[in-house]
C-alpha cells in the first residue's frame, strides 16, 4: 500500500503553494511525476502517493512543479481570484471523483489538441520552406524572363527605328509596361532594381510565402488557420487566394504552364536517374579496377615469391653441386697423393733394398780379397 507523505500549503488571491516533503532519495528518483488538472493535483513517487481534489478551478497551463533535495514544491494559479477557506474541496466523494475525472479528461483533449496543433504547425513550416524555394526559382526564372523580353523589345525598337527613318514615318510615342507570366503570378514584392545601396528581397508567389502574414505569425505557435488541413482552410485558400492572384492568366495557359513544369520535373527526374546510373556505373567500374588491380598485384607478388623461391631452390642447388664437385676433386687429390706417396715409399723400398744387396755383395767381395 503507498504511503501518503506529509504536505503543507499557503495561499494569496491568485495562487497556491504545496510542499511536499520526501526523504532526499525518494525526491531525487527519477520515478517522480507530478500531475496538474483543473481539479486536482497527484504526486507519484514510489512508495510515496500524495491526491488531493482541490477547492476551487486553477490553470493548469501555468501551474508548475519543482522537485527539490528534500521536498516538492506545487505552485497552481486559481482561475477565480479568490481565498479558499481549505486545500481540498468539501465536495462528497463521489462528485469529487467526477469532478477529477471530467478535469482529466478535458487535459487530455487540450494535450491531444496542442500535440496536434505542433503537427499541423510543423507540416506548414515544411510547407512553407517549399514554396519559398519555387518562389526562388520563379524568380529567378522571372529575371531571366524579363531579360530575353528587354533584349527582344531593344531589338524590336531598333527595327523599328530604321525603318520609320527609311520610310519617314514619326517613331510612336509611349510604350506597354513589360509584364511577364511570372509578373502576373506576384502577390508581394518583385523590386528587380537596387535603391540606395539595398538588394531588393525575391518575389512571394504564393500566398503561403507572403512576407507580411509570415512574420506576424512567426512568434506564435499556432498553426495559420487559412492553411490548417484539418479544416479545409489549404483548400479554400487554394480555390479563392491563388485563382485571384492569377486572375489575368487564362486556364489554357495555366494547363499549359503545368504541362511544362510536370514535364520539365519528369526530364529532370529522368536526367537524375540516369545521372544516378551513370554515377553507379562509374563506381561499379571503379571498384572493378581497383579489385582488378589488387588481384594484379597479388599475382605479381605471388609470382614474384614464386621466382625468388625458384632462385633460391637453383642457387641451394648450384651450391650442393660445388660442394659436391669440390668434395670429388679433394677426395681424388687424396687419392692421388697416397698413390704418390705409396710409390715413393716402394721406390724407396726398393732403393734401400737394391743399396743392402750392393752393400752385402760389397761386403762378401771384400771377405773373398781376404781369404
Amino acid at each position: 500500500m503507498p504511503l501518503t507523505p506529509a504536505y503543507s500549503w499557503e495561499q494569496d488571491e491568485v495562487s497556491a503553494t504545496i510542499s511536499i516533503s520526501l526523504p532526499s532519495s525518494a525526491a531525487a528518483s527519477k520515478n517522480t511525476r507530478v500531475e496538474c488538472t483543473e481539479a486536482a493535483v497527484k504526486l507519484t513517487c514510489p512508495p510515496y502517493f500524495l491526491q488531493l481534489d482541490l477547492y476551487g478551478n486553477v490553470d493548469d497551463a501555468r501551474s508548475k512543479a519543482t522537485i527539490e533535495s528534500r521536498s516538492v514544491q506545487v505552485v497552481v494559479f486559481k482561475k477565480t481570484p479568490s481565498k479558499w477557506p481549505g486545500l481540498k474541496t468539501d465536495l462528497p466523494s463521489e462528485d469529487a471523483k467526477a469532478r477529477r475525472a471530467a478535469a482529466s479528461a478535458a487535459k487530455e483533449q487540450r494535450d491531444a489538441a496542442a500535440l496536434e496543433d505542433k503537427r499541423e504547425r510543423k507540416r506548414q513550416d515544411d510547407d512553407y520552406v517549399f514554396h519559398k524555394q519555387w518562389d526562388l526559382e520563379k524568380d529567378e526564372k522571372r529575371t531571366i524572363e524579363r531579360l530575353a523580353a528587354e533584349h527582344k523589345r531593344e531589338a524590336e525598337r531598333e527595327l523599328y527605328k530604321w525603318a520609320d527613318d527609311a520610310e519617314g514615318r514619326a517613331a510612336p510615342e509611349g510604350e506597354e509596361e513589360l509584364v511577364t507570366y511570372f509578373d502576373k503570378q506576384l502577390v508581394e514584392g518583385g523590386e528587380l532594381e537596387v535603391k540606395d545601396g539595398v538588394v531588393p528581397l525575391p518575389g512571394t508567389y504564393h500566398a503561403k510565402t507572403k512576407r507580411s502574414e509570415v512574420v506576424a505569425s512567426a512568434l506564435s505557435d499556432a498553426p495559420r488557420a487559412q492553411f490548417d488541413i484539418r479544416a479545409g482552410g489549404e483548400k479554400k485558400d487554394k480555390g479563392g487566394e491563388e485563382k485571384a492572384s492569377v486572375a489575368e492568366v487564362t486556364e489554357e495557359e495555366e494547363e499549359r504552364i503545368a504541362k511544362a513544369e510536370r514535364e520539365r520535373l519528369e526530364e529532370e527526374e529522368r536526367f537524375r536517374s540516369a545521372r544516378r546510373e551513370q554515377e553507379f556505373e562509374k563506381a561499379s567500374k571503379l571498384t572493378e579496377a581497383k579489385e582488378k588491380k589488387a588481384e594484379e598485384a597479388e599475382r605479381a607478388r605471388k609470382a614474384k615469391e614464386e621466382a625468388e623461391a625458384e632462385r633460391k631452390k637453383k642457387a641451394a642447388e648450384e651450391e650442393e653441386k660445388w660442394r659436391e664437385t669440390q668434395r670429388r676433386k679433394i677426395k681424388e687429390y687424396e687419392e692421388k697423393k697416397a698413390a704418390k706417396e705409396a710409390r715413393a715409399a716402394r721406390r724407396a723400398a726398393r732403393g734401400e733394398g737394391e743399396k743392402n744387396k750392393k752393400a752385402k755383395s760389397k761386403e762378401a767381395g771384400s771377405d773373398e780379397e781376404e781369404e
